[in-house]
């Protein structure tokens, strides 16, 4: 990704904000995007949370077509591969999917037990990496916004307790800002995800992305975030180019995961980092980046 020259000599300066200081960070929708833990070696936690696999975005009742099969197997591979080994599970509301079900779900269900898939119940996994003294809370199968708040006081308690928010991808729901800290804390935003304000219309206006710039003033926002981080990530940089070589057909689609898991295994990328004090300032940055691109 081509930076433009004024902004070069704030990679990785991070001048409004002190790494050392973000000590726990918070992702809705990791998916198995662990990349994080390269990228900020100094923090020691990492809360991260996702729907999947029983899930799928703000849906709440189960539907038997969206559950990810391998989603679990994908985590927990890349916790593998970013050094993380799984120390404890532990489930957060057993009576979760049986309350999603309609009365023919629990019909079947009832009847065919062992059908039940796996993780249907927010479970919290535990991961730690003992040699860089990191651990990774992940909340799987906990959509956003949360259903009942008395069972999640362990995960509202995280995310008030957080250094920052990160964001790739996607952007979750303006409500989780009912559960962030009473200090501003630092927004984390990665390359990949569309940082465009056009691009949203009035569907969209609960997402935080947008009601920070079209809901907020300025003072409003700052009592949330009190700096911006906007993060060129390196591996997803990688990525990229190695579906651009599949779409030539030079590599085949299975040597991507293989090349993806040695890229991390043998140069442990640390992505670049640039500094911003406004969401404006960041959203432009953005903006401007992929038009040159």
């Amino acid at each position: 990704m081509y930076i433009p020259t004024k902004y070069n000599k704030r990679v990785n300066k991070n001048s409004n904000v002190n790494m050392t200081e973000l000590n726990k960070l918070f992702y809705v929708g990791t998916g198995e995007h662990f990349q994080p833990v390269f990228d900020f070696p100094n923090t020691k936690e990492f809360i991260f949370i996702d729907s999947q696999p029983v899930y799928e975005g703000r849906r709440s009742k189960f539907d038997r077509s969206f559950y990810r099969w391998n989603f679990m197997n994908k985590i927990k591979n890349k916790a593998e591969t970013y050094g993380f080994e799984l120390k404890s599970e532990k489930v957060i509301d057993g009576r979760s999917f049986w309350k999603s079900l309609n009365w023919k779900q629990k019909i079947y269900f009832g009847l065919f037990p062992c059908r039940i898939p796996p993780y249907v119940n927010p479970t919290i996994l535990k991961f730690e990496n003992e040699s860089r003294n990191q651990s990774i809370k992940y909340y799987i199968s906990t959509p956003l916004p949360l259903y009942n708040e008395n069972s999640f006081h362990e995960l509202i308690y995280d995310i008030k307790t957080s250094d920052g928010m990160i964001i790739s991808g996607h952007f979750t729901y303006s409500s989780i800002f009912n559960y962030f800290p009473k200090k501003p804390i630092t927004f984390i935003g990665y390359s990949g995800t569309c940082y465009d304000i056009s691009a949203y219309d009035e569907e969209d206006e609960d997402k935080i992305f947008v009601k920070l710039i079209r809901g907020m003033n300025d003072e409003e926002r700052n009592k949330i975030f009190h700096s911006y981080l906007y993060v060129n990530d390196k591996l997803d940089n990688y990525i990229n180019g190695l579906y651009e070589l599949f779409d030539e057909n030079k590599i085949e689609f299975e040597e991507i995961q293989l090349r993806e898991n040695e890229f991390i295994l043998s140069n442990k990328p640390k992505s670049e980092i640039i500094s911003f004090s406004t969401i404006q300032e960041f959203s432009n940055f953005d903006t401007q980046i992929y038009k040159i691109d």
